[in-house]
């Protein structure tokens, strides 16, 4: 039945498409051809099938000339998902063929709409997917039409469609076997190769070479992409064969590298050369299951590799051969990612292949630092060693490269071409191994080093040299790339720390490393630490996001180093947490990784009074007065941190993990915070008022993500008995600034913050009566008016650990209650027996209701409530209902008289919006003329104190009212009724239904009607209704 509605609009669709005048929304059209697209949707494979469509695009071909741009763009694209099915293709085009053919002539015409040349080159990639589009284009020449697009000045869209084209129009000509139409397509995309002999030129001028560039140009980029398609030069093919062993393409290539000066050209035809050496290797020796590769195969890739840097070198041009070394990089990687390395033996050193691209990478890494002139005898060593330890691992004619580009680079400006440098590296993510990765870093290790402005023992070096580096951009630049790429590292790699760094380390870290497993991170530190006072915001930020990251590897490597131990047991338990089913399981396992994880570095840093620990304080307290958001952001996430360390104990993390266990579930050992047990983090804290100054700026900061992060710094200080009284000490009405917050704030994402940090009052704090009352009222506001699903799930799961507050007070301990506990009200040991037990729910369904979570619950199973929002309240309503009726409370309820869901629903209040409040407040202001008058005519010497007492008791009673929340439940429902409004409903069943409703509104149907309007002429529906 469905199948037919929806061919009755596709039919009014394509009806109204040949309208004159008719003209198509771009965002609906979009919308629809990206759902025909999907051919993996059952609706749309159904449609697909039937001779339905590509009767209605026949018919509207008829009229492609007279409707509007929109239109003809949209039946074009259409035509092209369509056609990818063959049957469709051989019915279109036999009856439509020569319209299509109109339209692929004129594609060159300068005429012809951007938007249609691309959707014309949609259906070109379509056809050239199965055999019949192939002869289509083969018999009707289209395809020379659409290869020329590319020496036209055409879009970048345009361009690379082109290239995607013709490779995939080469390639499928290779599986048909049809040499012929090879030979004929490839004299037709090398002919700007061949029609210049570039035998006879000797110079060209730039203006000639930029001409010849624009013409031989799109000839090299289509075989770029004939040699980059995914797993075809590794297998013999014939279209390649051609190419190497009858065109010999590198012959001509070779040619024109030799007379050519263009850098982007060279680069383009080193990278040719490389590559079709490379495929000649799998020409004779194709890369089949169980083949093995020697050196031997590959003699002549290492031969061209090194001619090639030896031309470009002796060119003098050192950032071209970079960008070659880091491109043949890439190609190698591409191609051997999957295979076995290949090794060879050269006077007893063990050699890898690809090691021997990437050395060449690393050299102006090298020579960057050899000239920095770092002091000390031991850096220098340390350098020296690892050189070594490289040229080592290299062969005889990698080493010569590299002292080429050595010499190169000496006399070259340094600093341009480390720029260049340290960018290529990045470009190098996701194409190195593991061991690749290591040698990266240790090259990065020491241009790290270099902008330390303190040497090995402690003593800072010549101050020209340090502010050489900070008055310097291109310096700058040089360690934001290098930050970047080290942060690249080691989230994408494993970094093997004591290969890596602690080989390299100085004499006196080396030792307090011995006697601080664990502490692998302490030079690194050291050097982070000081690119946080970098005067670039971006060094900064990225200083303070490595070192996050960098922290987290060292707690992991303390794990393995300490098997058996509690730290080892505490490692486990989070590993399995993050593979855990549920989402919050695995978040707050990763919430206890990172804060653990910083353990190794505070050691170090507590170590070294004077440094680094006392340095710290201040640091966070000037980023976090920093002009750039991003810089306050990454401060006061390191702030979050630190005071997260404040009360671990770093020989106890399990009792904290107790601790944290024990909070979650509502237990509550003291009325007080938590007493810090880490007073080296938590004496900086307090020392630079840096609670405090988190205070201020989520109160008054501008960004609202920065506000965040400073709120959840809030959050975190409730748990320090220290850091919360001096919060408080200037901060007396911080909880109602909060509530404030939550109620007023223009921000969703600073509400569930808001939300969050009053949850963990609620945990960590004993709150008075008053407060307690107006946080319930809030929550309950929040729960039920918030617009923002975010901050109604955040109040749900304050609900929640009241829910657990409520029951673990009453006794119960991990989902259920003991034989026997001790009652707060008799101060005696009681038996906890059916009827006690159902006694005290039933006191806990009582507190429910007078707070108001029960009536947030019934309100919240509604049908009109978000999916995620219903989600989350049926889950903590389940979580009630099983307690419930485990021990048979539901039999026990008494309605109350008259109680209907109807009556209480009517009984949610909602308040006047601020904007009203405002107003009356305003309108009880005098008037000024009023105000004028009196004044005159005063007599009494305090009037002026009058009215700015006047004033100031306008001002609190607007601020009081705008803190009230938003809903008031004038009457509230009672356990009977909401255990009959939840026991006999199947919310899994509702929750479904809406996501289908949701996935409904995206369906092929919903679509149709938006491009139709049918929601515009449908009277019954509410214009309001935005999904």
């Amino acid at each position: 039945m469905e199948g037919v509605r929806i061919q009755n609009k596709l039919k009014l669709l394509f009806g109204q498409l040949v309208e004159p005048n008719y003209v198509m929304n771009n965002y609906y059209a979009d919308g629809l051809i990206n759902k025909l697209s999907n051919c993996s949707d059952p609706e749309i494979s159904e449609i697909g099938n039937m001779p339905l469509i590509s009767d209605l695009i026949i018919d509207s071909l008829d009229h492609i000339d007279k409707v509007h741009n929109t239109v003809q763009v949209f039946l074009i694209r259409t035509l092209a998902i369509v056609s990818t099915n063959e049957l469709h293709f051989t019915k279109m085009f036999f009856k439509q063929g020569d319209k299509i053919l109109k339209g692929f002539t004129e594609i060159n015409s300068s005429s012809m709409n951007a938007s249609l040349r691309v959707a014309y080159m949609e259906v070109a990639l379509a056809i050239a997917k199965h055999n019949s589009g192939i002869s289509w284009l083969l018999e009707t020449g289209v395809w020379k039409e659409i290869l020329t697009l590319c020496n036209e000045k055409r879009t970048v869209f345009v361009v690379r469609q082109t290239y995607k084209f013709a490779a995939l129009f080469l390639w499928r000509l290779n599986d048909l076997c049809d040499i012929t139409n090879i030979k004929l397509v490839l004299s037709f995309v090398l002919k700007p190769l061949t029609q210049v002999d570039f035998m006879i030129i000797e110079n060209l001028s730039s203006e000639e070479e930029d001409e010849l560039a624009k013409t031989i140009d799109p000839t090299l980029h289509i075989l770029s992409a004939v040699l980059g398609t995914s797993n075809r030069i590794e297998k013999h093919s014939i279209l390649i064969e051609y190419l190497v062993k009858t065109y010999q393409i590198n012959t001509h290539l070779y040619v024109i590298f030799d007379r050519i000066r263009r850098e982007e050209t060279v680069l383009l035809l080193g990278k040719l050369v490389f590559w079709f050496v490379f495929s000649k290797t799998f020409l004779t020796k194709p890369a089949e299951v169980g083949v093995k590769f020697t050196m031997d195969d590959f003699l002549e890739l290492s031969v061209t590799y090194f001619n090639i840097i030896q031309f470009l070198v002796q060119r003098r041009n050192a950032i071209l051969t970079l960008d070659f070394c880091t491109t043949c990089n890439m190609i190698s990687w591409k191609i051997c990612k999957n295979k076995e390395k290949i090794v060879w033996v050269a006077e007893g050193r063990q050699l890898v292949l690809r090691n021997q691209m990437l050395f060449m990478c690393l050299v102006p890494l090298l020579v960057f630092v050899k000239n920095g002139k770092t002091e000390g005898v031991n850096a220098d060593q340390r350098l020296e060693e690892f050189t070594a330890k490289l040229l080592n691992s290299t062969c005889e004619h990698t080493a010569k490269a590299a002292y080429a580009m050595r010499s190169l680079l000496e006399e070259l400006d340094t600093i341009p071409i480390i720029v260049q440098s340290v960018k290529k590296l990045s470009c190098l993510k996701g194409h190195l191994d593991n061991e690749q990765a290591n040698l990266v870093f240790q090259a990065l290790y020491y241009v790290l080093r270099e902008y330390d402005p303190i040497d090995d023992y402690g003593v800072a070096k010549h101050e020209d040299g340090v502010q050489q580096y900070e008055n310097n951009q291109d310096k700058v630049l040089v360690m934001t790339y290098v930050m970047d790429t080290v942060l690249c590292l080691l989230k994408n790699h494993d970094i093997n720390w004591r290969e890596s760094f602690e080989k390299f380390l100085p004499p006196n870290l080396s030792l307090l490393l011995e006697s601080k497993p664990g502490s692998s991170m302490d030079e690194l530190g050291k050097l982070v630490y000081m690119k946080m006072h970098d005067r670039s915001w971006e060094v900064r930020d990225s200083a303070l996001e490595l070192l996050l990251v960098c922290t987290e590897i060292s707690f992991v490597n303390y794990l393995e180093s300490k098997p058996g131990s509690s730290m080892d047991e505490l490692g486990k338990l989070v590993y399995m947490k993050m593979h855990d089913r549920s989402w919050e399981v695995r978040d707050s396992a990763l919430e206890l990784l990172l804060s653990c994880t910083e353990i190794s570095f505070v050691n170090y840093l507590a170590s070294k009074p004077g440094f680094s620990m006392d340095e710290l304080g201040k640091l966070v307290y000037m980023d976090m007065h920093d002009r750039s958001w991003e810089v306050r952001d990454s401060a006061l996430e390191l702030l979050l941190v630190c005071t997260e360390i404040s009360f671990v104990n770093y020989l106890g993390v399990q009792a904290w993990l107790l601790h944290r266990r024990a909070g979650q579930a509502g237990v509550h050992e003291d009325a007080r915070p938590l007493v810090g047990k880490f007073p080296p983090f938590q004496k900086q804290i307090l020392e630079h008022n840096l609670i405090n100054v988190a205070a201020a700026i989520a109160f008054n900061d501008y960004e609202s993500y920065v506000q965040v992060s400073a709120l959840k710094c809030l959050g975190a200080a409730s748990k320090i008995c220290a850091l919360w009284e001096r919060l408080t000490t200037h901060y007396p009405n911080i909880q109602d600034h909060l509530l404030f917050i939550l109620c007023n704030d223009q921000e969703g994402i600073v509400r569930k913050e808001a939300c969050n940090v009053l949850t963990d009052l609620y945990q960590n704090l004993k709150l008075t009566p008053t407060f307690k009352k107006s946080l319930y009222e809030h929550m309950v506001s929040s729960a039920l008016s918030d617009f923002h699903w975010e901050v109604q799930i955040a109040a749900l799961k304050f609900w929640r650990i009241v829910l657990q507050s409520l029951l673990t007070d009453q006794g119960m301990l991990d989902g259920t209650f003991p034989p026997v506990t001790f009652s707060r009200e008799t101060r005696k040991i009681v038996t906890l027996n059916e009827a006690e037990i159902q006694r005290r729910l039933i006191k806990i369904l009582d507190e429910l209701s007078s707070v108001g979570l029960l009536t947030i619950l019934i309100k919240l199973l509604q049908d009109d409530t978000e999916v995620d929002v219903l989600e989350c309240a049926v889950s903590l309503s389940q979580e009630l209902l099983d307690i419930l009726n485990k021990y048979k409370v539901p039999d026990c309820l008494k309605p109350v008289p008259g109680e209907t869901v109807e009556d209480i629903m009517c009984h949610i209040k909602e308040e006047r919006d601020d904007n009203a409040m405002v107003a009356e407040s305003a309108g009880e202001v005098e008037n000024p003329d009023n105000v004028i008058e009196s004044i005159l005519n005063a007599t009494d010497i305090n009037l002026l104190a009058s009215i700015y007492e006047r004033h100031m008791t306008l001002q609190n009673v607007k601020n009081e009212d705008s803190t009230q929340p938003k809903i008031k439940l004038l009457k509230v429902a009672s356990p009977f009724a909401y255990v009959q409004f939840t026991k006999d409903k199947d919310f899994k069943v509702v929750i479904e239904e809406k996501r289908k409703w949701n996935d409904g509104i995206r369906s092929l149907s919903s679509l149709l009607d938006d491009v139709l309007g049918i929601y515009e002429l449908n009277n019954e529906v509410n214009s309001l209704d935005c999904y």
